[in-house]
């Protein structure tokens, strides 16, 4: 998400990270389901006990074959159970391999969603602290609830625009980037408003390295 980063606010990319690691949880569901699967049709072929003779799948729908390896594959990354269970020595092998591999998997998404909750928490506390003085201020001096209203809707607004754009000053890693990369960056950043003016676009256009400096 490194390339679209800089497009999104810090609410959604924290929300779109944690979807990223559902995802990626899912995604290995469904290879470890393929996986099992396989696993149990191969010991049935050799004439096995194996899990898919006990759950009596052979006959059924595909649909119902990959939703049944699907919900034991999602068991083994989460704490819930199933019916389904390895019925002979190279699929409890296999299981073993899938529940070590899963239990520092969830223990990793269980982190980040720790970690999502309270940065969400962190973003939301400035405004509702700001927000929560605003609204005792305004009981205290007893104000009419039509004022407060207007009052309330324009701080809310205020709030929103203020998150929306940031200056110079209030990114303190700017100042140590190399001077050509922070000339590259006010560039793109001003040229398109500057050079909107004739003038300054033929002067960027004639003497683009002066008008850098």
């Amino acid at each position: 998400f490194s390339l679209v980063d800089s497009g999104l606010s810090e609410r959604a990319l924290v929300l779109l990270k944690l979807l990223q690691r559902i995802l990626t949880i899912l995604l290995m569901s469904h290879f470890v389901a393929c996986a099992w699967y396989r696993l149990g049709i191969e010991m049935e072929r050799a004439s096995q006990d194996s899990w898919v003779v006990r759950s009596q799948l052979m006959g059924t729908s595909v649909m119902w074959r990959y939703t049944t390896s699907l919900h034991w594959a999602l068991t083994q990354f989460t704490p819930a159970s199933m019916e389904v269970v390895p019925a002979n020595t190279a699929e409890r092998t296999f299981n073993i391999a899938v529940v070590v591999v899963a239990m520092v998997t969830f223990s990793s998404l269980v982190s980040t969603i720790t970690n999502a909750m309270n940065r969400l928490q962190s973003l939301n506390l400035e405004r509702h602290k700001a927000l929560s003085l605003l609204r005792k201020y305004l009981g205290q001096r007893r104000i009419t609830v039509s004022l407060t209203a207007r009052i309330w809707s324009c701080a809310e607004l205020s709030l929103k625009q203020s998150k929306r754009c940031l200056h110079e000053e209030d990114v303190p890693v700017l100042a140590m980037l190399p001077i050509r990369l922070r000339a590259d960056l006010f560039e793109e950043i001003h040229a398109p408003l500057v050079c909107a003016h004739p003038f300054f676009s033929q002067l960027n256009n004639s003497y683009n390295l002066l008008v850098r400096k």
